[in-house]
């Protein structure tokens, strides 16, 4: 890469970097006290935990979709199949209890 082609990127750096300065400066979060960082990761964790549900929920749901399906036609293991989703959705269970 050229030296010119360098320095001009690095130009096009360092503006765009204290153009937006204020604009990152504003964005972050500002906190108080210790009560409040609490209450902030108590809220996010929440939030994660309520997206992992659905997550969970839809894969299983999927799975769900995949056993009736086997049933359905006959398949040679769908009872293992039956038996997995079940064990699957004991596990989740448990794990939500425990969390």
């Amino acid at each position: 890469m050229k030296t010119n082609t360098k320095n001009a990127i690095l130009k096009t750096i360092a503006t765009t970097s204290l153009a937006l300065a204020p604009i990152w400066a504003q964005a972050q979060l500002k906190i108080k006290s210790l009560n409040e960082v609490t209450d902030q990761a108590k809220s996010g964790a929440d939030a994660i935990k309520t997206v992992a549900t659905y997550v969970v929920a839809a894969v299983l749901g999927i799975g769900l979709i995949f056993v009736v399906y086997a049933l359905a036609t006959s398949n040679p293991k769908a009872k293992e199949y039956v038996i997995g989703w079940v064990i699957a959705v004991i596990v989740v269970l448990i794990a939500g209890m425990i969390i």
